[in-house]
Formats: structure tokens, C-alpha cells, sequence
């Protein structure tokens, strides 16, 4: 498995940044000052912590959001999909289904904090 894949998108990853989500994450999007400036995933710099997008990984979002969430992938004629919810509740429109596991997770945790379930 790609690691693209076991972390957000960096859309999701700007998305959360904005809402304030505390930018602690093993790896981030920076911009790759040597070809035309699009991000790429790295580890955190131990030397710059404070450099690039936190690109927050399935585990680590898993810990951001409340307890009793969780994600299923569902095998479709279009591929894989997954789905992040909480089984006591209503599923939020399809906002919360994604390729990824992590961008699932990601969705519903953007979700959350923008109807004050979660703080950010």
C-alpha cells in the first residue's frame, strides 16, 4: 500500500489545518521547491517541525475522533469505497465516503468540528 494512501489528502489536510486542527502528524505535505512547486508527502523534519501541511494518518485521525467511530470499506462496481460513522447515528449524506480509509476518517472528523461536535 502506498503511503498516499494511509494518509489525507492534502485537500482534506489544508481543510483541517484551516478549521484549526493541531498540526501534530508524523508526515506533511510540503512543497517541492525543485520541480513546480506541488506538494509531495515527507516525514516530519525533525529539524523544521513547524514546515508543511500535517498529513495526518489513519491511526492518527482515529485518535482526533470521538470514541465509537469507525470505518468500513464496501466493495463496489466502481472499486473500493469507505465509509466513516458512528453506529448510534445518522450517516451525514455520503460527506463522510472516500477512496481511502484516511480521507474517510478525514471527512468526518472536517464534519464534526464544523457542527461543533468535535473542538478543533
Amino acid at each position: 500500500m502506498r503511503l498516499e494512501d494511509q494518509v489525507c489528502s492534502l485537500e482534506l489536510a489544508k481543510r483541517l489545518k484551516a478549521l484549526g486542527v493541531k498540526q501534530e502528524s508524523a508526515f506533511v505535505w510540503m512543497r517541492d521547491g525543485f520541480s513546480d512547486g506541488k506538494y509531495l508527502l515527507h516525514e516530519r523534519p525533525k529539524i523544521r517541525p513547524d514546515v508543511g501541511i500535517a498529513a495526518f494518518t489513519v491511526a492518527e485521525i482515529g485518535e482526533l475522533l470521538p470514541s465509537g467511530y469507525r470505518t468500513t470499506r464496501f466493495e463496489l462496481s466502481v472499486g473500493n469505497v469507505w465509509d466513516c460513522d458512528h453506529p448510534s447515528t445518522v450517516d451525514p449524506d455520503d460527506e463522510t465516503q472516500a477512496n481511502t480509509e484516511a480521507d474517510a476518517r478525514a471527512k468526518m472528523l472536517i464534519y464534526l468540528i464544523e457542527q461543533g461536535v468535535v473542538k478543533s
